[in-house]
């Protein structure tokens, strides 16, 4: 069925305005192809060696070493059920750090929708600071209780000193802001003048 089967069962009645209007958009929704499927997938191989050195600082024979270095493995799955290369992820990344790119410009190239890229993106530098990170000081993080640089005592009496409330605490971490209701004492200590009430942080 097309525009012009509508038209006609229109204009003998057989199909009311709505039931119509209702054709038109299935047929709309059949034809509209998401954006970032016009362009197809990434091909690593389809740049000649001065484009891709152009596009991403790096010879094809770096992105390789970058992945054997980075200790990435060859395929990658989010919990979405996203897959992509090694290479394709180290690609994005440069991309992106190589040009001021908002995500949506990295489709042409990639052929993912941006949340996809950022899901890639966030996916590769997690595992390569992640590796990088245990590697350089696995065993520091690990063991905390044998190290002479980690005092929690210390570190709670520096928090204190910088006039925190608590007095054990030794870490912090960046959470969501939860708003609670004004207390009785310390308001100044829970009042955030960024979300502008008061509220702790989750």
């Amino acid at each position: 069925m097309d525009i012009d089967d509508i038209i006609l069962l229109l204009a003998f009645n057989v199909i009311s305005d709505e039931e119509a209007a209702l054709f038109v958009l299935i047929l709309d929704e059949e034809r509209w192809v998401p954006e970032h499927l016009k362009y197809g997938q990434f091909d690593f191989n389809a740049f000649s060696d001065l484009e891709f050195v152009e596009n991403f600082y790096f010879e094809k024979e770096g992105i390789y070493h970058l992945c054997e270095v980075m200790n990435l493995d060859k395929e990658f799955r989010s919990h979405t059920k996203l897959k992509w290369q090694n290479v394709e992820g180290i690609c994005m990344l440069l991309q992106c750090l190589a040009y001021p790119n908002h995500l949506c410009e990295l489709r042409p190239l990639f052929g993912h929708h941006v949340s996809e890229i950022s899901v890639i993106e966030i996916s590769v530098i997690i595992n390569c600071m992640t590796d990088l990170l245990l590697k350089l000081h696995g065993n520091r993080l690990l063991q905390l209780d044998e190290n002479d640089w980690f005092d929690p005592e210390d570190m709670a009496r520096y928090v204190r000193n910088k006039g925190a409330v608590m007095h054990k605490v030794w870490g912090f971490l960046n959470g969501t802001v939860g708003p609670i209701s004004q207390p009785v004492r310390d308001q100044q200590e829970f009042f955030s003048s960024h979300k502008r009430r008061h509220s702790l942080k989750y």
